[in-house]
């Protein structure tokens, strides 16, 4: 079998850390059969800290953010196909409109397209109405014309079917994977760093937007009753108005610890493995790469009911519909919150390696 050549548009590159999406490029990197090379081509300014066999690295002119984000990304289909690349893994369904076109126009060259479509992206509240028409417009392409389209948790088979009105065409569920790093312990340079360690906390990590509810965590542990509570929230709070507002409110709480864009991964998983719960608030994503982290630690975890949700956790853990719930959860303590550890078996599914095989099943097939 001669090397295939595969393009991944849509992430920060490799070796990014931002969300779920750059880690299954850098997996790819480090776990990916070495007969397919692998072309990622990185935002400007992004650093390439190094490389691997079986990965080719591009710079961009281009940003990965807004506006920008969508050049990049037609950037790099043509960049790609400029170097013969024949499968193109897409992450997000944005660029899909282009890639068709190419490979309807360069018929001859039997280019194959994975579309990873990622949630319900035109539910986010942070999207003008023209955004949301794009998005409806490329997810309901991709779902017709795409050669694989991956989804990431099983509940969005019947939201997607539901909405368009139509059955997918063999819809591949493929989650994400976790490792933990378990290098570091606590030590007093660590501690001076983050002092909460130093006791007991509940953990809460997401992207700073609406959907992911975190004024309203925030409200619930500034509250007389759950004072005595700590909640550290990692969250990259900076990076739009509706974070920096809450870091600016939240901040000065005593029982807050507000860690604005924590991306050392040894760093991350010393503060998951010490928690004492892990308190998950996304809405709609699928499954949520910091819900699957949490699962891999077989931590306690209390999560917002969402169907998508339920399915990551295969029905494991506590659940509370409103904020109102979670705070009466909290308040009743249950026994250091031991029965509400999702099932050990669940470790197993979520893989890195399990994760990989199973895009490249996809790449390989004709």
């Amino acid at each position: 079998m001669k090397t295939k050549k595969v393009a991944i548009i849509g992430s920060d590159g490799f070796f990014a850390e931002y969300g779920g999406w750059d880690q299954l490029v850098n997996n790819f990197g480090l776990l990916g059969d070495s007969k397919i090379n692998y072309y990622i081509v990185h935002p400007k300014n992004s650093l390439i800290k190094y490389s691997c066999s079986g990965l080719s690295l591009f710079s961009s002119p281009f940003k990965g953010r807004s506006f920008q984000g969508m050049l990049l990304d037609s950037w790099s289909i043509i960049f790609c196909l400029i170097r013969q690349c024949d499968t193109f893994l897409l992450l997000g369904t944005k660029s899909f409109p282009l890639a068709l076109f190419f490979k309807i126009l360069l018929f001859w060259k039997d280019i194959k397209i994975i579309v990873n479509t990622a949630g319900v992206e035109w539910k986010r509240p942070q999207f003008s109405f023209i955004t949301i028409l794009y998005i409806k417009f490329t997810y309901r392409l991709t779902l017709n014309y795409a050669d694989h389209v991956v989804i990431d948790n099983e509940w969005y088979i019947t939201e997607l079917e539901s909405f368009f009105k139509t059955s997918l065409k063999k819809p591949n569920i493929i989650s994400y994977g976790a490792k933990i790093d378990s290098s570091l312990k606590i030590d007093g340079t660590f501690l001076e760093k983050y002092p909460f360690m130093n006791d007991q906390y509940f953990l809460s990590v997401s992207r700073s937007i609406p959907d992911n509810n975190i004024q309203e965590i925030c409200n619930t542990f500034d509250q007389d009753s759950l004072r005595q509570n700590k909640l550290v929230l990692i969250s990259n709070f900076s990076s739009s108005q509706y974070g920096k507002d809450i870091f600016s409110r939240y901040h000065g709480v005593k029982n807050l610890f507000l860690i604005d864009g924590l991306y050392i991964k040894s760093h991350l998983d010393l503060i998951r493995r010490n928690c004492l719960a892990y308190i998950h608030t996304h809405t709609l994503c699928g499954s949520a790469p910091s819900l699957i982290e949490m699962i891999a630690l077989n931590k306690p975890i209390i999560s917002i009911d969402r169907p998508q949700n339920r399915f990551t956790l295969s029905q494991g853990g506590a659940f509370f519909n409103d904020f109102t719930e979670l705070k009466i959860l909290l308040e009743r303590g249950h026994n250091g919150f031991e029965e509400f550890r999702p099932g050990i078996e669940l470790k197993d599914r979520y893989t890195w390696s399990n994760t990989i095989s199973a895009y490249e099943q996809l790449i390989k097939a004709h």
